[in-house]
């Protein structure tokens, strides 16, 4: 493929579960793949070496590893045409919110609200008319018709990244990007366990529809099955 008309994906997350076969699907329509992982040495060793991916260091959780990942991929690319916020983190399942320890529920902001909004902002000036942003989201953030109680840090988190896709919709829209949540679903994560209903592949499915063949008319919504669903 000629590298100049390349589409070029960055995909957070992209060690394992959903972010691996995004990444992964990605690169088979061809185009370059950046890879946001945390460990960038066991991240290197878990795909095929018939992918050429570009691995840039991220944890969401740090200010200042979100600033040196943009500046890594500014590095790489003078344009990004699909960014995949899909990296996140469960760590207070089966918890009350009047009780659970604050540090996890800040972290459970920082990882799967603040960090995404971070680094959106820091490669805005990548993006551009037609470019794509997916957010990953979960049922467990819906608002409607009320909040899910069963992991109360990181349904608040997620409930907050929809309304944050719903804030930047507001702004990037009359620049021609495009962005949206979405919700998996119930998939055979390290997240989800064994007992989902989804393969790894269901759950990509939507996200790489939106990143890739969803209208363009489908802009800041929030998205299940391929289908626009209440937030």
């Amino acid at each position: 493929m000629d590298q100049m008309n390349q589409k070029v994906a960055v995909v957070t997350g992209a060690n394992r579960g959903i972010g691996k076969e995004i990444a992964t699907q990605l690169s088979n329509e061809g185009m370059k793949v950046i890879v946001c992982v945390r460990d960038l040495e066991g991240a290197k060793g878990i795909f095929s070496s018939s992918y050429d991916f570009n691995y840039v260091q991220l944890d969401l959780g740090d200010d200042h590893s979100i600033e040196e990942c943009a500046k890594g991929i500014h590095a790489i690319t003078k344009r990004i045409d699909v960014l995949i916020n899909n990296a996140g983190m469960l760590h207070d399942s089966g918890q009350s919110i009047s009780s659970m320890d604050m540090g996890v529920f800040n972290q459970t902001m920082q990882v799967n609200a603040v960090g995404p909004l971070r680094l959106t902002r820091a490669l805005l000036p990548l993006l551009n008319r037609g470019s794509r942003v997916v957010n990953v989201s979960s049922a467990g953030g819906q608002m409607n018709p009320s909040l899910a109680t069963w992991a109360p840090a990181y349904c608040v988190s997620k409930a907050l990244l929809n309304a944050i896709t719903q804030e930047l919709y507001h702004d990037l829209s009359p620049k021609g990007i495009i962005i949206n949540s979405v919700c998996p679903g119930w998939t055979q994560t390290d997240m989800g366990g064994a007992g989902a209903t989804n393969t790894i592949a269901q759950g990509a499915d939507t996200p790489l529809w939106l990143a890739i063949d969803a209208p363009s008319s489908i802009n800041g919504k929030f998205v299940q099955d391929r289908k626009v669903i209440s937030w």
